[in-house]
């Protein structure tokens, strides 16, 4: 099985900046860890999960969790002995998205899966869902 390497994502600011997610090695859970090195504290880094499932008759699980912490605001100033407590994680707004991949299928199958789904997520409704907090009728 091969290695998987550093992954470039551009964020989505005015002049987009390019975060290298870079692997660590394995989570608690096996799961291959990539953190982003642009943040300064360690528990305020960007980071992927990539995770496999085992092959079962549904076919190969992939999943991707992207994840970027949010620090909590903190008062200013020092402690008394003068050492700045490292930033708290105040919360993680985090994306999951998870393949399922029958061995049956082809490699343009596998392609039109991909495909379709980076357009999926560049859709106007699921933008307007994600980023203006908009909840569809059933």
């Amino acid at each position: 099985m091969p290695n998987l390497n550093a992954i470039a994502l551009a964020d989505a600011q005015a002049t987009p900046v390019t975060h290298t997610f870079t692997p660590v090695g394995p989570d608690q859970n096996g799961n291959l860890n990539l953190k982003d090195s642009t943040q300064e504290s360690s528990n305020l880094k960007w980071n992927l999960i990539y995770k496999t499932g085992s092959t079962t008759d549904q076919g190969i699980r992939q999943e991707y969790t992207l994840k970027l912490p949010i620090a909590a605001e903190t008062a200013s100033g020092g402690s008394a002995s003068g050492l700045v407590a490292p930033p708290t994680v105040a919360f993680t707004p985090q994306a999951i998205v998870t393949f399922v991949i029958p061995g049956r299928t082809t490699l343009q199958t596998r392609k039109d899966l991909i495909k379709m789904t980076m357009n999926l997520l560049n859709d106007t409704q699921v933008k307007a869902s994600v980023e203006g907090l908009v909840v569809y009728n059933n």
